[in-house]
């Protein structure tokens, strides 16, 4: 319950997503883009493997490390 609700908060907060069994502190997925020219520099980007997929660390990981 309490990793939904952080899922949740998570996607409130940054407008990112969580994918199934997410933890918190596991790799995150960032919205596809809504342009044309979005998906075109995703496209570009070597670590999203299609323009519609990308995942990045999650954030708040980050600041917990410093």
């Amino acid at each position: 319950m309490l990793r939904q609700l952080e899922a949740i908060k998570l996607s409130y907060e940054l407008a990112l997503y969580t994918p199934a069994e997410w933890q918190p502190g596991e790799d995150i997925i960032i919205p596809p883009p809504r342009t044309v020219e979005g998906a075109r520099a995703r496209l570009a980007d070597s670590g999203a493997p299609d323009w519609y997929y990308k995942t990045c660390a999650d954030p708040r990981r980050a600041e917990k490390e410093v």
